[in-house]
């Protein structure tokens, strides 16, 4: 029943497998299959999540965010049309119309690098912002606490909602929802709901373990270094071996995904 979310955390938190894993999860998940995901990675590092098949449209430069933020507008104010003419057709009627429509989550990876651009083009979503849910639009922000402890149009209408997992970090940022940032070991942080705040560990693996099997990836499929750092944060889970099963057709490489995956969530790595 909450559109928005925040990822904080300092680096090495382990803020980028948290998202990976919660986008994993969304394409797999029978019950959420149909959200569009429309992806904001200027850094690249979810690169490889551009094989996901809910993946409506992936942005990582400035030129092709504005076009996403184009179509999004575009499909914001088609819904806003319908919802205004289901408003007219019930105006006698108590219960408060909701549109049929897929939801769409916006996500965006690292926060800070949209303040080097002259204008922010995500901006221009401030006008669909107080509507989100009816709108069936979700948002996800990740960054940094200081990144995400500005208040832009955007920002306050995510930290209203006040959800979020708030990672490791400077003792020294800012405090955010509600959450003094500590030094955390990877991966340990709290998931804050409204005046709520619970503990929790989410999946961070030691790169060394994998290291061997990544360097096979790298050299067999020609796969980037940004996108092996990708594979590091994503495979570490059931859903995540299903990313290495679209990258490769290499049956060694498959049983080494898999091995280090129930090593890992055993334990025993």
């Amino acid at each position: 029943d909450t559109p928005h979310v925040l990822i904080a955390g300092g680096p090495g938190s382990g803020r980028t497998g948290a998202l990976h894993t919660s986008l994993l999860m969304l394409a797999c998940s029978s019950e959420n299959r149909r959200a569009r995901v429309m992806l904001v990675d200027f850094r690249r590092s979810s690169r490889l999540l551009r094989r996901l098949p809910n993946l409506w449209m992936y942005a990582d430069t400035e030129e092709r965010l504005v076009q996403c933020v184009d179509a999004l507008k575009k499909e914001m104010r088609e819904r806003m049309g319908r919802l205004r003419a289901l408003l007219e057709q019930q105006e006698d009627s108590d219960d408060l119309p909701s549109l049929e429509e897929d939801p769409i989550v916006l996500v965006i990876d690292d926060y800070d690098q949209f303040s080097v651009l002259s204008k922010n083009p995500l901006l221009d979503l401030k006008e669909f912002l107080l509507q989100a849910r009816d709108l069936r639009l979700h948002i996800i922000v990740v960054g940094t606490p200081n990144d995400l402890s500005r208040n832009d149009a955007l920002l306050q209408q995510v930290k209203a909602c006040r959800l979020g997992l708030i990672l490791g970090g400077d003792p020294q940022d800012q405090p955010l929802l509600g959450v003094r940032i500590s030094d955390l070991p990877p991966g340990r942080g709290y998931v804050v709901r409204r005046n709520q705040r619970y503990l929790v560990q989410v999946a961070h693996l030691d790169t060394k373990a994998m290291a061997p099997w990544l360097a096979r990836l790298k050299q067999s499929q020609g796969v980037g270094t940004q996108a092996v750092e990708a594979i590091t944060t994503t495979v570490v889970s059931e859903q995540g071996v299903k990313i290495v099963e679209a990258l490769t057709e290499d049956q060694q490489l498959l049983e080494e995904a898999k091995r280090i995956t129930d090593a890992t969530l055993a334990g025993s790595v």
